[in-house]
């Protein structure tokens, strides 16, 4: 599939050349490699106005865009770097990513976690999403006319909100997207659903409220993703017990879900065949081949998805400067 996207693109402006977007001078673009390497891939996309503005380069590729960014399309990284916002690179992206790559970005951009395409175990916590569905939806909205917007729509009609980990938007896509994407075409839930917990469950969990990965709270339902080696679930069974016997308390059902599991096709159509029953959705059969088309789903998202959670950013050595501060040294040469 190659990766689902490439890093934000940069919308690079020279000082003094008025409206003209030139592309970065290569200094600055290796020191931009030097010092957020985990955010810019090789080649960084640079977006410029002007073919002429064109710069041959191993650590860049540039895209000529006539229009120019409008100043909430952008955020000044550095003097003379600008990064685009997440809603216009999803609808940049959206020319030229397959659908299940977009809706697997998308999800990434309105979730709590990011993670290095090209280094698999490098993943970590946002405090807050990037973007949201609703924010992207009204940022179509503005851009109605621009290239890629329909296709920005229909990924956009499969996205949610609140995904925490690259296995839950698999779990998510596996499940939830319509059956001509290779998905199981079940109702949607909540991602990440707090219950807060009666005085009686407090007492059972110890704790005041527990999040469900999966939850249909109309519904009384949820579902767990249970990462973890088989000997670290061991030795969490207690807590996970109590955990099941507080939201049983509560008159909520819990179902867990193994990575076993997930990665599976057999086991997951099976795990989805339980959930479909218990919230009394009908999985009626299709006339085209719907393993094959999950086969294919599950081949372009995996191994993308891993459940670890590292640092992104490691702490500045003792005199190592800023990257504003390398930056500013780049152009003072």
């Amino acid at each position: 599939m190659g990766r689902p996207y490439a890093g934000a693109r940069a919308s690079c402006h020279t000082a003094g050349a008025g409206p003209r977007r030139d592309a970065p001078d290569p200094l600055i673009l290796g020191v931009l490699h030097d010092r957020v390497a985990s955010i810019f891939h090789t080649p960084i996309d640079v977006e410029v106005n002007d073919p002429t503005s064109r710069r041959p380069s191993a650590m860049m590729r540039c895209h000529v865009e006539i229009t120019a960014p409008s100043p909430k399309d952008v955020a000044l990284l550095a003097p003379g770097v600008s990064i685009v916002s997440p809603e216009r690179c999803f609808l940049q992206l959206a020319r030229t990513l397959p659908l299940p790559s977009l809706v697997m970005l998308g999800c990434e951009l309105c979730g709590t976690y990011g993670r290095d395409p090209e280094v698999q175990e490098r993943l970590f916590q946002r405090s807050r999403p990037l973007t949201s569905v609703a924010r992207l939806r009204d940022y179509l909205a503005e851009h109605a006319s621009s290239r890629g917007v329909v296709r920005a729509g229909k990924a956009l009609s499969c996205i949610c909100d609140g995904s925490a980990s690259p296995m839950e938007t698999a779990y998510y896509m596996f499940g939830f997207l319509p059956c001509r994407l290779g998905g199981f075409g079940l109702p949607a839930p909540i991602l990440n659903h707090r219950i807060n917990l009666s005085e009686e469950a407090r007492l059972i969990s110890g704790r005041s409220y527990h999040v469900l990965d999966f939850c249909w709270p109309a519904l009384g339902f949820g579902v767990e993703y249970d990462g973890r080696s088989v000997h670290t679930r061991e030795a969490a069974f207690d807590a996970d017990r109590r955990r099941t016997a507080a939201l049983q308390a509560m008159g909520i059902e819990e179902l867990a879900l193994t990575a076993e599991q997930l990665r599976s096709d057999e086991l997951l159509a099976a795990h989805m065949r339980l959930v479909a029953r218990r919230i009394g959705f009908r999985m009626q059969g299709r006339s085209y081949d719907t393993r094959g088309r999950r086969l294919e789903l599950r081949r372009q998202l995996f191994g993308r998805a891993d459940g670890s959670a590292r640092p992104l950013w490691p702490a500045l050595r003792v005199g190592e400067p800023t990257l504003r501060e390398a930056l500013d040294t780049v152009r003072r040469r």
